[in-house]
């Protein structure tokens, strides 16, 4: 899933960094999911991937509830 992520960002012409910040997380932590150094839940890769798919519909993802800034992400 880590994989699919990043290219589907990369698809979407977005930096880590401009990703991040759409959704309320630092680039730090994109790069860690992205290489496999994080682990995510099913659900949460998946928040991921919808988010990525609002921004390439044109929709803004806190506005979608699809924001981390509201969720914390556990360890």
């Amino acid at each position: 899933m880590d994989e699919q992520i990043k290219q589907l960002r990369k698809s979407l012409g977005m930096s880590q960094e401009k990703f991040a910040k759409e959704i309320g997380l630092t680039k730090n932590f994109i790069s860690l999911v992205e290489t496999g150094q994080r682990n995510l839940s099913t659900s949460r890769s998946n928040l991921f991937v919808d988010c990525l798919m609002l921004i390439r519909n044109g929709s803004r993802p806190e506005k979608a509830k699809c924001s981390f800034k509201r969720q914390r992400m556990k360890r």
